[in-house]
């Protein structure tokens, strides 16, 4: 749920099949077309047409070895392709989650470390506000990055920023120096990052959150984390596929699409074998192909990828939950029932 109560994600499951549709369609075309061609071949065949064309060089088309290494080759890199692709979208998503976590584990090892300091319940409540706004407009900033890696075409991470819901909310109140110096900065993460360390260290010193030193250094250990995450998406969102790759694939599938008609068509007694073969043939190379394609940077603005509002969405949400005071404190049983004396007493049994 995202904080307006609305449900997050759902119309994604129906955007992510039309996506998928369109690699089929475009795939499906393809392969229609190669296949009417291995029709219209076939019938050449028959009428003698296609032999009088090609003459002693129809002998090459019968000629399954060289077929059969052409098209072995072509799967071999359009699977390596497709697995590559998919092990990069996973990695990117599992990243990109473990960036929130860190984040998060940060700010929830500051709220537990200055909510019993005894200090002044105002200051606290004052650094749970600022921390809040400092880290999600840092995973923000974070995931407008990564968005701007991923497209194909320009776009500021401002512009990210600014269309996000509770942008606005976020900067309220922030003076304008600072305000300025994030909009021109082009390290937004890396100066988030330093004013959060910033502002729990002012507060250690002004005697807010009297923390010993070695309990305070975890949310920073845990701060650093998430940065070393964030560079390793960073790393995946600029390191693209390798292009020269990725020309050697569309050139042997573009003659893969031609050559399967005129090979299909010697090997089938029926015109209607032949378009179907080679039908299939071109359909599951072209669609393997498409989704490994989709699939590579996950950081893109395609549906395939990763869901930045969501996350952004269920950050805000887990936050706001930490600030509020029932998260603040351990829960109380209570200590005369019959299970708190069984479990006192060690004669419980959680199987």
């Amino acid at each position: 749920m995202s904080p307006d109560g609305q449900v997050l994600g759902a119309a994604r499951p129906r955007k992510v099949l039309w996506r998928c549709t369109r690699v089929f369609r475009i795939s499906i075309a393809c392969s229609f077309v190669s296949a009417t061609m291995a029709g219209m071949l076939h019938e050449m065949l028959r009428a003698k047409t296609l032999s009088e064309l090609l003459g002693q060089d129809a002998g090459i088309l019968t000629e399954t070895i060289v077929w059969s290494a052409f098209s072995g080759i072509l799967a071999s890199l359009i699977v390596f392709r497709s697995t590559r692709s998919y092990n990069r979208w996973w990695e990117g998503c599992t990243v990109a989650h473990r960036m929130r976590a860190e984040w998060v584990e940060a700010t929830a090892t500051s709220f537990s470390l200055i909510s019993h300091c005894g200090s002044d319940v105002m200051k606290v409540a004052r650094f749970k506000d600022v921390m809040i706004r400092l880290v999600s407009m840092m995973h923000m900033a974070a995931l407008a990055e990564l968005h701007l890696e991923g497209r194909e075409s320009s776009v500021g991470s401002d512009d990210f920023n600014t269309t996000c819901p509770g942008y606005q909310k976020l900067v309220a109140e922030m003076d304008e120096e600072s305000l300025a110096a994030y909009h021109a900065s082009h390290c937004k993460v890396e100066l988030l990052c330093g004013w959060v360390q910033h502002l729990i260290m002012a507060h250690y010193h002004s005697g807010v959150m009297n923390t010993p030193p070695p309990l305070l250094t975890r949310s920073f250990q845990q701060l650093a984390n998430g940065m070393v995450q964030y560079h390793q998406c960073l790393c995946l969102a600029r390191t693209h596929f390798p292009k020269p790759y990725d020309i050697i694939c569309r050139a042997m599938l573009l003659a893969h699409w031609l050559i399967a008609p005129l090979v299909t068509s010697q090997w089938s007694a029926h015109a209607s074998w032949a378009a179907l073969f080679t039908f299939f043939q071109v359909l599951v190379l072209w669609v393997l192909n498409g989704i490994a394609f989709e699939l590579q940077n996950p950081f893109g603005s395609d549906d395939t990828d990763i869901d930045h509002g969501r996350l952004q969405a269920e950050l805000d949400v887990t936050l706001i939950m930490m600030a509020d005071p029932i998260a603040c404190r351990a829960p109380v049983f209570d200590s005369t029932s019959p299970y708190s004396t069984s479990v006192a007493s060690g004669d419980i049994s959680f199987s």
